[in-house]
């Protein structure tokens, strides 16, 4: 396992992997250069975002179009960017006995793995250049066409 970031959690969680004797199995990578980002997700099985609170993950976004399957808590604004059992597998924040159940039937059903992927990709285009830039020329346009507030006051 590879837990990548840095948080206020590390040295508890670099403690409880050798109290529980998987240390040697779990990587502690700390802040990844972007550059270095592509291989995290190809070398990856699922991404697991156990956040309590997020209001748009880029991590959930870059699974997605590295074609990496989700498990991830349904907090914030994460199911508007993930739908449960459409491209993600959403649980409850601070229940880790669901996301364990999530986490096995991700990584031991293989069309539910596959689905998630094709499913995910498909959101993350949503999120690309193109289509984003189209939606914020809109919008600017609209504004464009609206009078002013300080004109409406006259």
């Amino acid at each position: 396992m590879t837990v990548a970031g840095i948080g206020p959690e590390r040295d508890a969680l670099e403690t409880l992997s050798r109290e529980l004797g998987v240390a040697d199995r779990v990587r502690f990578a700390g802040s990844i250069e972007n550059a270095r980002i592509p291989a995290l997700y190809a070398d990856a099985d699922l991404l697991l975002n156990p956040s309590t609170v997020d209001n748009m993950p880029v991590s959930l976004l870059e699974a997605f179009a590295s074609g990496v399957p989700v498990v991830s808590t349904d907090v914030g604004g994460i199911p508007f960017v993930a739908r449960h059992e459409h491209s993600a597998l959403l649980v409850p924040p601070r229940d880790p006995s669901t996301m364990g159940e999530a986490i096995v039937s991700v990584l031991s059903d293989p069309a539910l793995a596959s689905r998630l992927v094709r499913n995910g990709i498909d959101e993350a285009r949503h999120y690309a250049w193109p289509k984003v830039r189209e939606h914020w020329l809109a919008e600017y346009r609209s504004h464009l066409r609206r009078p002013s507030a300080m004109a409406e006051a006259r």
